[in-house]
């Protein structure tokens, strides 16, 4: 028996029993025994790299020739893709085509297309500007694709722009309050087409890539455009240039952290405090022996509120992370190795112990 299957006997005993009527039992069958197709992970990730490599392929067989073309048929062959794959949306959407397999592979074509014309064409005809104009200006002409195909791949490669942008900005003109407001901006930007995604409801595969990527942009890549915008900028020491660093990939952590528990948004909860315990235990090496303190606490306070609430993934995030940051400062002592191998034995059955007894404990509630 499928799962289909299964449900459908399900809701016919509750409708025989009187737990609902029979408009609740259609509305149930309905929402339950859709046949809407489904997206597996190989699927998108087939589909990902497949066209990923078709457009590389077609740069590859172009730049073999390139010197056997005259301008005119330069702008010709690097427009052609872009507009190929704008003909090829066009009949999509008009025949109500709505499989990711489809929608995610144009999309990352598309992009492609769109980036090696605008690249071939500046080139080519010699178009003055910088370089952070010219990636802003394709993240632009880039932007309205993630919206009209719906990608889930096109909505997680657009963020590259704005690391691109806000490194190649920051060589051209160094760090400024400037760069700083305008990589906020860059980064506001990727929210609209975010929000969409999530209001589309996808299918669980789409939404855990989605989710988990733009999860790592927020939290990391934000935090790492943001350090960069303005780590020459002089309002802190360089003695505290490491704290601070540090500090930015906490706030964009928790930032990450709070949208997951007010949105309710899965993955992130765990994402941010993976990227948090991350960063965090790199402050066993700092000067500044209040980061380490801060980092022993974060991890006390994730064991705490995993016992409480019997959740075992904050238990052993916390509770890695103090056994990473105690015993590094232990074995930089000057203790035998013998002792050292003991600590690492009774720190190993004590995680395993606090794992079993979590279990029970998680158990004894349930029942």
């Amino acid at each position: 028996m499928n799962k289909k299957e299964w449900i459908r006997n399900e809701i016919a005993m509750w409708q025989s029993a009187g737990l609902i009527n029979a408009d609740t039992a259609e509305k149930l069958s309905s929402l339950y025994s859709s046949d809407k197709p489904k997206i597996s992970w190989g699927v998108m990730v087939i589909g990902f790299f497949s066209a990923l490599l078709i457009g590389l392929g077609i740069i590859s067989f172009f730049a073999a020739n390139w010197d056997n073309l005259s301008r005119a048929e330069r702008a010709v062959v690097s427009i052609l893709p872009v507009v190929v794959c704008g003909i090829t949306c066009t009949v999509a959407a008009y025949k109500k085509w709505e499989s990711q397999f489809f929608w995610n592979p144009l999309g990352v074509l598309w992009m492609i297309a769109t980036v090696s014309a605008s690249c071939i064409v500046a080139q080519t005809y010699n178009i003055g500007g910088s370089a952070s104009s010219l990636v802003l200006f394709t993240a632009l002409l880039s932007l309205p694709i993630v919206f009209i195909t719906k990608s889930v791949a096109a909505m997680s490669l657009w963020p590259l722009f704005a690391i691109v942008w806000s490194i190649s900005y920051q060589s051209e003109n160094g760090a400024s309050w400037a760069l700083l407001f305008k990589t906020v901006l860059f980064i506001v930007a990727t929210l609209p087409a975010f929000i969409l995604f999530l209001r589309r409801k996808p299918e669980r595969a789409s939404l855990v890539a989605g989710l988990s990527i733009m999860g790592i942009f927020y939290s990391v890549g934000a935090a790492s455009i943001v350090n960069t915008s303005i780590v020459d900028l002089k309002f802190f020491t360089h003695d505290y240039m490491a704290d601070f660093t540090i500090g930015v990939f906490w706030f964009f952590s928790l930032l990450v952290l709070l949208a997951a528990k007010i949105f309710k948004l899965p993955i992130w909860s765990s994402l941010a405090l993976i990227v948090f315990s991350f960063v965090s235990m790199l402050t066993v090496g700092f000067d500044h022996l209040y980061m380490y303190i801060l980092s022993i606490v974060f991890g006390i306070i994730l064991v705490v509120y995993g016992i409480l609430k019997t959740k075992l993934f904050n238990m052993n995030v916390g509770a890695s992370l103090l056994l990473f940051l105690i015993l590094v400062k232990f074995f930089e002592s000057d203790v035998d190795f013998t002792v050292k191998g003991i600590v690492l034995v009774i720190s190993g059955v004590l995680l395993a112990v606090m794992n079993i007894l979590m279990v029970q404990l998680k158990k004894k509630r349930r029942g």
